[in-house]
């Protein structure tokens, strides 16, 4: 009997996990940065704000707020992303193992009607 499960993983499955993996790199890099260095600076920049109330002050801490507020949503997007990515994998990984579960079931069927 031949091995008919040669490999679930195909060159297309790998496509995907590489292609997930780094995705999960770069959400983590993200987060990393946005929680150690990115917020720690706005809240610095708020309590200044406090200290320096003008309008330009008040201007400079909208946009940064609303940099910041832009970059989790990115960093969110990212991260929904990775579970479709690990969708499309699941998918791919199931559909070769039914066709090769389809082949081993041919395979016995064969040899069962040889020796009966």
């Amino acid at each position: 009997m031949a091995n008919v499960y040669g490999s679930l993983v195909t060159p297309r499955a790998k496509r995907i996990a590489t292609f997930g993996l780094v995705l999960m790199i770069g959400v983590l890099l993200m987060a990393g940065y946005g929680a150690f260095s990115l917020m720690p600076a706005l809240r610095a920049e708020k309590s200044a704000y406090h200290l320096h109330e003008t309008k330009r002050a008040g201007k400079v801490l909208a946009a940064q707020i609303l940099f910041a507020t832009g970059y989790w949503g990115v960093c969110s997007v990212l991260t929904l992303s990775m579970v479709g990515v690990a969708w499309m994998y699941r998918r791919e990984v199931n559909r070769m193992f039914a066709v090769e579960s389809q082949k081993l079931w041919k395979e016995h069927n064969e040899e069962s009607e040889t020796t009966a």
